[in-house]
């Protein structure tokens, strides 16, 4: 995938955005976690059985190392209990050393047909970098950097912004870079 970096409007400037939601539905789940440095979830059936999973970007409040085994890192969680039950999960690793791992978003970005990654590493390091499927998500995935040395990045949208019939990347970044950016798919290299 290629990916070209379109940086937001002057400074002062607006930049718009158009969203439209239709038959939007509140999901409410109930799941306990014990993982050191939880900060966000996104919903997607990464193993495409009809019900929802789990992405977690784990380490902005870990309280551990950046090394440690325990958090930094970027899995989901299979759902495995009855459908739609949400009453037993196995986690996969997607990145297993992914330091300050602040949101995981999950879409199609290179259009077959499985989920994707994108994820935001908030520190003076901080960083953005999207995550490929290659096909059965509970094995290796490819680690694709997109910025590097982006201090605190932090929240991460996919859309299409161009409406050429392929996901973009919205990300900003705060204390810092404050800045947002826009990574256009430019589709397969």
């Amino acid at each position: 995938m290629a990916w070209r970096s379109i940086r937001s409007q002057k400074a002062g400037a607006t930049p718009t955005l158009e969203s439209h939601f239709r038959n939007f539905a509140v999901i409410r789940l109930k799941w306990h976690c014990e993982v050191p440095g939880s900060y966000d979830v996104a919903l997607a059936d990464f193993d495409a059985d009809g019900d929802l999973d789990i992405v977690m970007a784990l380490g902005i409040a870990a309280g551990v190392g950046n090394e440690s085994p325990e958090s930094h890192q970027l899995a989901w969680n299979e759902n495995v209990g009855g459908p739609g039950t949400g009453a037993e999960w196995h986690k996969h690793s997607i990145g297993s050393s992914f330091p300050q791992g602040f949101e995981a978003v999950a879409e199609d970005l290179d259009g077959d047909g499985d989920r994707d990654v994108v994820a935001t590493g908030w520190s003076p390091q901080g960083r953005i970098a999207w995550f490929e499927n290659t096909g059965d998500p509970t094995q290796s995935w490819q680690y694709h950097i997109i910025k590097e040395n982006w201090p605190n990045a932090v929240t991460v949208i996919l859309a299409d912004l161009d409406h050429d019939g392929r996901l973009d990347i919205v990300a900003c970044a705060e204390r810092g870079a404050n800045e947002l950016r826009w990574w256009k798919n430019e589709g397969p290299q």
